[in-house]
């Protein structure tokens, strides 16, 4: 015989089902006896796998039954049917993973050795090391009539019997110049992107019938002279290679000026090999800037907070930042719709002993979380971060002391 369908609109009647998973001790307030399933009202549900209780609407459980023939599930349940790769190869992945910075340093080292070796030659009014802003040049040269020329930096990584390799990064300018130089300063190599056609060129110094051959220098003052004929052909402005790169570099020139503003020593940090980007009276900090309101309706902004953390399976990894890696985190948010510049020049400057309380950084005792949220200097309902824009703590008056090993 064809069971009779319930006609109450009771959820206990509807769904009698879901009373299992009902909260009853979190839930005292509600009487699952009068509810009814098509409630919006948030209440918490026992997750059946052990994940602990989650808040969810009554209606959202009932629909998910409807459609699809059982109910929603808590958020981790949900992650683990999504996840691609194995959780405990992810964290072990991230617990063991040590960042390599050596090909960093190098990298940083060649830029230095080229800067100096440009003011050396005395035929520029000025050799600036941009450093890492993330442009897509490396080093500018003004020369007497003040035009600016700006050239890309590669380290020249040797393979065997005096080859070396030069990487040509995708979606530089065809006239970008980009001059190449070994760990040893013995080698170098000078030629506009244009010419060098493969991402990896490979220079065969050993070779003299090598088709790189014509690019390719032993001797320093040749190349120097190659250097100094090529340059004026080379790019006059430098781009950025995302607009978030590019937001981020325009927040830092306008921290600096509040900085300045409030007599407070500003330095930027220009290596790419740790997570500061910059100094204020020697304390580090780490930089954020959100382009556009995340979240309409509760009108606050998501702040990313995770550095890299390797790779798995060809995928990229992401850990939250850890306590220690930074003294402040400094964020600007970039406005709303009708009005993107409408917040620019606010900093929220919040301590890291902050972010610990809040959960924020990984440690022994916290897994941490890679994404949080901000709200605007002129929010009108509470939110913790809303206490910690444009005020300056009373240390970063003080020059902080390191303790010297």
């Amino acid at each position: 015989m064809k069971q009779t369908e319930v006609k109450s609109n009771l959820l206990k009647d509807k769904y009698p089902e879901l009373l299992k998973e009902w909260d009853y001790e979190k839930n005292k307030n509600v009487d699952v006896n009068t509810i009814t399933y098509g409630s919006t009202l948030k209440v918490y549900w026992l997750c059946l796998s052990n994940h602990g209780s989650y808040l969810a609407s009554i209606c959202s459980k009932t629909a998910s039954i409807k459609n699809f023939g059982h109910p929603t599930r808590c958020r981790k349940c949900f992650n683990d049917t999504q996840r691609k790769r194995d959780l405990n190869a992810v964290e072990e992945k991230m617990k063991n993973h040590i960042p390599n910075i050596d090909k960093i340093i190098i990298g940083e080292n060649t830029e230095i050795y080229i800067t100096e070796l440009l003011t050396s030659m005395n035929c520029y009014k000025t050799v600036t090391n941009i450093g890492n802003i993330g442009a897509d040049s490396d080093v500018g040269v003004t020369d007497e009539y003040d035009n600016t020329y700006y050239i890309q930096v590669k380290t020249l990584t040797y393979i065997k019997n005096d080859t070396y390799r030069l990487e040509r990064n995708v979606g530089y300018r065809n006239n970008m110049l980009i001059v190449g130089v070994n760990k040893d300063r013995t080698r170098f190599a000078i030629d506009f992107v244009e010419n060098l056609k493969e991402n990896n060129v490979y220079l065969a110094f050993a070779c003299k019938k090598s088709k790189y051959a014509n690019i390719m220098y032993t001797d320093i003052d040749k190349f120097k002279q190659k250097i100094q004929e090529l340059m004026v052909l080379s790019c006059t402005e430098f781009k950025f290679t995302s607009i978030t790169i590019e937001n981020e570099y325009c927040m830092l020139k306008r921290f600096e000026k509040f900085c300045i503003d409030n007599n407070i020593s500003y330095a930027r940090n220009f290596t790419n090999g740790n997570t500061v980007d910059g100094h204020i009276n020697g304390y580090t900090f780490q930089a954020k800037f959100v382009s556009l309101n995340a979240n309409d309706d509760a009108k606050t902004y998501n702040v990313t907070f995770y550095k890299h953390a390797g790779r798995l399976n060809r995928a990229n990894l992401r850990q939250p930042y850890e306590e220690g890696d930074f003294d402040y985190m400094i964020i600007e948010v970039g406005g709303i719709n009708d009005d993107k510049n409408k917040y620019k020049s606010n900093f929220c400057i919040i301590p890291s002993k902050i972010l610990k309380q809040q959960h924020l950084f990984k440690t022994d005792k916290d897994k941490g979380k890679i994404v949080f949220t901000v709200c605007p200097p002129d929010y009108e309902r509470q939110h913790w971060t809303k206490q910690y824009w444009n005020k300056i703590p009373q240390e970063l008056y003080h020059t902080k002391i390191t303790k010297s090993i």
